[in-house]
């Protein structure tokens, strides 16, 4: 039997926004490196200075496909 003090509970039907989380964190720890709400990677680069690897070459694994999977990560959704 149901009690009538019960109440359905809501629940969040969309998935995160990975992006807009990860943006969010940067800015707490990096607020010099936004410009108009956007990243700004050279100034970025400029406040991580030499932990940033700007080497000409570096081994990537990469495949066909591999930035659309990524893109595809990162929207968020309403599938269950």
């Amino acid at each position: 039997m149901s009690s009538p003090n019960r109440h359905a509970e809501s629940v969040n039907t969309t998935s995160a926004d990975v992006n807009e989380e990860r943006v969010g964190e940067l800015r707490k720890l990096f607020p010099e490196a936004f410009t108009e709400g956007k990243i700004d990677f050279e100034k970025l680069r400029a406040t991580l200075g030499d932990l940033v690897d700007d080497r000409p070459e570096r081994y990537s694994f990469t495949w066909a496909g591999k930035q659309d999977a990524i893109r595809i990560l990162q929207t968020p959704t309403r599938a269950t």
